[in-house]
Protein backbone atom coordinates (compact mmCIF):
# COMPACT_ATOMS: atom_id res chain seq x y z
CA UNK A 1 0.00 0.00 0.00
CA UNK A 2 1.12 3.56 -0.71
CA UNK A 3 1.54 5.87 2.27
CA UNK A 4 0.18 9.40 2.47
CA UNK A 5 2.20 11.69 4.75
CA UNK A 6 0.63 14.86 6.11
CA UNK A 7 0.70 17.28 9.04
CA UNK A 8 -2.26 18.07 11.26
CA UNK A 9 -2.41 21.47 12.91
CA UNK A 10 -5.36 20.62 15.14
CA UNK A 11 -5.54 16.95 16.02
CA UNK A 12 -7.65 15.66 18.85
CA UNK A 13 -6.05 16.64 22.15
CA UNK A 14 -5.51 13.04 23.24
CA UNK A 15 -3.61 12.37 20.00
CA UNK A 16 -1.45 15.50 20.09
CA UNK A 17 1.81 13.70 20.78
CA UNK A 18 1.67 10.82 18.33
CA UNK A 19 0.98 10.20 14.64
CA UNK A 20 -2.46 8.98 13.59
CA UNK A 21 -2.76 6.20 10.99
CA UNK A 22 -5.89 5.54 8.99
CA UNK A 23 -6.88 4.16 5.62
CA UNK A 24 -8.17 6.64 3.06
CA UNK A 25 -9.60 6.23 -0.44
CA UNK A 26 -8.40 8.61 -3.18
CA UNK A 27 -10.16 8.13 -6.53
CA UNK A 28 -10.83 4.48 -5.67
CA UNK A 29 -7.26 3.84 -4.58
CA UNK A 30 -6.58 2.72 -1.01
CA UNK A 31 -3.79 4.62 0.77
CA UNK A 32 -2.46 4.54 4.33
CA UNK A 33 -2.44 8.05 5.70
CA UNK A 34 -0.29 9.08 8.62
CA UNK A 35 -1.08 12.46 10.16
CA UNK A 36 1.53 13.99 12.41
CA UNK A 37 0.69 16.79 14.85
CA UNK A 38 2.40 20.11 14.29
CA UNK A 39 1.77 23.38 16.08
CA UNK A 40 3.03 26.85 15.23
CA UNK A 41 5.74 26.62 17.89
CA UNK A 42 6.60 22.93 17.75
CA UNK A 43 10.42 22.62 17.95
CA UNK A 44 12.21 21.08 14.99
CA UNK A 45 13.66 18.31 17.12
CA UNK A 46 10.12 17.27 18.06
CA UNK A 47 8.97 17.34 14.45
CA UNK A 48 11.85 15.11 13.43
CA UNK A 49 11.08 12.70 16.25
CA UNK A 50 7.46 12.48 15.18
CA UNK A 51 8.55 11.79 11.60
CA UNK A 52 10.77 8.95 12.80
CA UNK A 53 7.88 7.52 14.82
CA UNK A 54 5.57 7.71 11.80
CA UNK A 55 8.20 6.13 9.56
CA UNK A 56 8.63 3.19 11.95
CA UNK A 57 4.87 2.64 11.99
CA UNK A 58 4.66 2.62 8.19
CA UNK A 59 7.69 0.36 7.90
CA UNK A 60 6.07 -2.21 10.18
CA UNK A 61 3.06 -2.21 7.85
CA UNK A 62 5.22 -2.82 4.78
CA UNK A 63 5.00 0.65 3.25
CA UNK A 64 8.00 1.61 1.13
CA UNK A 65 6.58 4.42 -1.07
CA UNK A 66 4.54 7.42 -0.07
CA UNK A 67 2.99 10.66 -1.25
CA UNK A 68 4.30 13.56 0.82
CA UNK A 69 3.06 17.07 1.41
CA UNK A 70 4.32 19.67 -1.03
CA UNK A 71 7.75 20.88 0.09
CA UNK A 72 8.03 18.26 2.84
CA UNK A 73 11.26 18.97 4.74
CA UNK A 74 11.88 15.68 6.55
CA UNK A 75 12.31 13.08 3.80
CA UNK A 76 15.52 11.81 5.40
CA UNK A 77 13.67 10.59 8.47
CA UNK A 78 11.50 8.38 6.25
CA UNK A 79 14.37 7.34 3.97
CA UNK A 80 16.17 5.89 6.99
CA UNK A 81 13.26 3.45 7.26
CA UNK A 82 13.29 2.60 3.57
CA UNK A 83 10.35 4.86 2.69
CA UNK A 84 10.72 7.24 -0.24
CA UNK A 85 8.50 9.34 -2.49
CA UNK A 86 6.53 7.65 -5.23
CA UNK A 87 8.56 7.45 -8.46
CA UNK A 88 7.26 10.23 -10.72
CA UNK A 89 9.41 9.44 -13.77
CA UNK A 90 6.89 7.10 -15.51
CA UNK A 91 4.21 9.78 -15.15
CA UNK A 92 6.43 12.56 -16.51
CA UNK A 93 7.52 10.37 -19.42
CA UNK A 94 3.88 9.75 -20.30
CA UNK A 95 3.51 13.55 -20.49
CA UNK A 96 6.72 14.16 -22.43
CA UNK A 97 5.06 15.71 -25.48
CA UNK A 98 2.64 18.09 -23.73
CA UNK A 99 5.36 19.05 -21.25
CA UNK A 100 7.69 19.90 -24.14
CA UNK A 101 4.97 21.90 -25.86
CA UNK A 102 4.22 23.79 -22.65
CA UNK A 103 7.91 24.65 -22.24
CA UNK A 104 8.05 25.85 -25.85
CA UNK A 105 5.00 28.04 -25.36
CA UNK A 106 6.48 29.52 -22.19
CA UNK A 107 9.73 30.36 -23.99
CA UNK A 108 8.02 31.65 -27.12
CA UNK A 109 9.36 28.89 -29.39
CA UNK A 110 7.31 28.35 -32.54
CA UNK A 111 6.24 24.77 -33.41
CA UNK A 112 6.78 25.75 -37.07
CA UNK A 113 10.39 26.93 -36.61
CA UNK A 114 11.90 25.40 -33.48
CA UNK A 115 13.97 22.22 -33.72
CA UNK A 116 13.25 19.50 -31.15
CA UNK A 117 15.80 16.73 -30.57
CA UNK A 118 14.85 13.57 -28.68
CA UNK A 119 17.60 11.25 -27.42
CA UNK A 120 17.17 7.81 -25.87
CA UNK A 121 19.04 4.57 -25.36
CA UNK A 122 16.21 2.51 -26.88
CA UNK A 123 12.96 2.96 -28.76
CA UNK A 124 10.64 2.35 -25.81
CA UNK A 125 6.88 2.68 -26.05
CA UNK A 126 7.01 5.93 -24.07
CA UNK A 127 9.67 7.45 -26.34
CA UNK A 128 7.78 6.30 -29.44
CA UNK A 129 4.58 7.91 -28.18
CA UNK A 130 6.37 11.15 -27.32
CA UNK A 131 8.11 11.38 -30.71
CA UNK A 132 4.86 10.63 -32.54
CA UNK A 133 2.97 13.36 -30.67
CA UNK A 134 5.79 15.84 -31.17
CA UNK A 135 5.92 15.13 -34.91
CA UNK A 136 2.17 15.72 -35.19
CA UNK A 137 2.43 19.16 -33.60
CA UNK A 138 5.90 20.36 -34.60
CA UNK A 139 7.60 20.72 -37.96
CA UNK A 140 11.19 19.86 -37.08
CA UNK A 141 11.82 16.82 -34.87
CA UNK A 142 15.07 14.87 -34.65
CA UNK A 143 15.61 11.48 -33.03
CA UNK A 144 18.77 9.85 -31.72
CA UNK A 145 18.44 6.17 -30.74
CA UNK A 146 20.85 3.27 -31.33
CA UNK A 147 18.36 1.18 -33.30
CA UNK A 148 14.76 1.13 -34.54
CA UNK A 149 14.63 4.72 -35.70
CA UNK A 150 14.36 3.91 -39.41
CA UNK A 151 11.23 1.85 -38.83
CA UNK A 152 9.61 4.63 -36.81
CA UNK A 153 10.42 7.17 -39.55
CA UNK A 154 8.70 4.98 -42.15
CA UNK A 155 5.67 4.41 -39.93
CA UNK A 156 5.20 8.12 -39.22
CA UNK A 157 5.48 9.07 -42.87
CA UNK A 158 3.10 6.30 -43.98
CA UNK A 159 0.45 6.77 -41.27
CA UNK A 160 0.53 10.54 -40.68
CA UNK A 161 2.50 12.04 -43.55
CA UNK A 162 5.00 13.64 -41.16
CA UNK A 163 8.79 13.50 -41.29
CA UNK A 164 11.26 12.58 -38.58
CA UNK A 165 14.99 13.16 -38.96
CA UNK A 166 17.40 10.59 -37.54
CA UNK A 167 20.71 11.82 -36.22
CA UNK A 168 23.75 10.41 -34.49
CA UNK A 169 25.60 13.71 -34.45
CA UNK A 170 26.24 15.29 -31.08
CA UNK A 171 26.38 18.71 -32.73
CA UNK A 172 22.79 18.44 -33.95
CA UNK A 173 21.55 17.57 -30.48
CA UNK A 174 23.42 20.49 -28.94
CA UNK A 175 22.16 23.04 -31.47
CA UNK A 176 18.49 22.01 -31.29
CA UNK A 177 16.22 24.56 -29.66
CA UNK A 178 14.74 21.93 -27.33
CA UNK A 179 16.49 18.79 -26.12
CA UNK A 180 14.33 15.97 -24.73
CA UNK A 181 16.36 13.33 -22.90
CA UNK A 182 15.15 9.80 -22.18
CA UNK A 183 18.69 8.83 -21.13
CA UNK A 184 21.53 10.58 -19.28
CA UNK A 185 23.81 12.35 -21.76
CA UNK A 186 26.72 13.80 -19.84
CA UNK A 187 28.56 14.31 -23.12
CA UNK A 188 26.17 17.07 -24.18
CA UNK A 189 26.78 20.71 -23.29
CA UNK A 190 23.03 21.33 -22.65
CA UNK A 191 23.27 24.82 -24.12
CA UNK A 192 19.85 24.42 -25.76
CA UNK A 193 17.12 26.97 -25.13
CA UNK A 194 15.27 24.29 -23.13
CA UNK A 195 16.14 20.83 -21.81
CA UNK A 196 13.31 18.47 -20.83
CA UNK A 197 15.13 15.83 -18.82
CA UNK A 198 13.28 12.52 -18.55
CA UNK A 199 16.38 10.46 -17.81
CA UNK A 200 15.86 10.44 -14.04
CA UNK A 201 18.71 12.83 -13.28
CA UNK A 202 16.35 15.64 -12.17
CA UNK A 203 18.04 18.38 -14.20
CA UNK A 204 16.72 20.66 -16.92
CA UNK A 205 13.31 22.29 -16.86
CA UNK A 206 11.35 22.18 -13.65
CA UNK A 207 8.56 19.56 -13.81
CA UNK A 208 5.24 21.16 -14.74
CA UNK A 209 2.27 21.76 -12.49
CA UNK A 210 -0.39 19.14 -13.21
CA UNK A 211 -4.15 19.11 -12.96
CA UNK A 212 -7.23 16.97 -13.46
CA UNK A 213 -10.75 17.98 -14.41
CA UNK A 214 -12.55 20.18 -11.88
CA UNK A 215 -14.73 17.23 -10.87
CA UNK A 216 -11.75 15.00 -10.06
CA UNK A 217 -9.75 17.81 -8.46
CA UNK A 218 -12.57 18.33 -5.98
CA UNK A 219 -12.11 14.74 -4.77
CA UNK A 220 -8.38 15.07 -4.03
CA UNK A 221 -6.84 15.71 -0.60
CA UNK A 222 -5.28 19.14 -0.28
CA UNK A 223 -1.70 20.11 0.34
CA UNK A 224 0.02 17.05 -1.13
CA UNK A 225 2.59 16.85 -3.90
CA UNK A 226 0.29 16.37 -6.89
CA UNK A 227 2.96 14.91 -9.13
CA UNK A 228 3.61 12.16 -6.59
CA UNK A 229 -0.12 11.60 -6.06
CA UNK A 230 -0.90 11.43 -9.78
CA UNK A 231 2.04 9.05 -10.30
CA UNK A 232 0.66 6.74 -7.61
CA UNK A 233 -2.85 6.87 -9.06
CA UNK A 234 -1.56 6.28 -12.59
CA UNK A 235 0.51 3.24 -11.59
CA UNK A 236 -2.50 1.77 -9.78
CA UNK A 237 -4.80 2.28 -12.75
CA UNK A 238 -6.93 4.81 -10.87
CA UNK A 239 -6.03 7.45 -13.49
CA UNK A 240 -5.36 7.32 -17.21
CA UNK A 241 -2.66 9.47 -18.85
CA UNK A 242 -5.32 11.29 -20.85
CA UNK A 243 -6.95 12.54 -17.64
CA UNK A 244 -3.81 14.38 -16.53
CA UNK A 245 -3.09 17.78 -18.01
CA UNK A 246 -0.32 20.33 -17.82
CA UNK A 247 -1.72 23.26 -15.82
CA UNK A 248 -2.09 26.24 -18.11
CA UNK A 249 -1.59 24.14 -21.24
CA UNK A 250 -4.54 23.66 -23.55
CA UNK A 251 -2.94 20.86 -25.55
CA UNK A 252 -4.70 17.54 -25.18
CA UNK A 253 -2.67 14.88 -23.39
Amino acid sequence: MIGFISWSARPEKRLWKKPVLREIIVLNMRMLQVQMPRGERTPEVVLRRRCRTAARALQRLGVSRAVFEEGFAYLDEFAQRGIGPVDTLPLLRSLAAPWTQAVMAEKGLSPHRAVIAVAGDRLSSGLTRAVTELCLHNRYVQLSVPYGGESLCRDLRREYGVSLVLTERKEQLETADVLVLFQPREDLARCNKAVVDLSGSATGEKPPALRLSDELEARLPGGCNKTQLFAALLSAGALRPGQIEIAGNQTDT
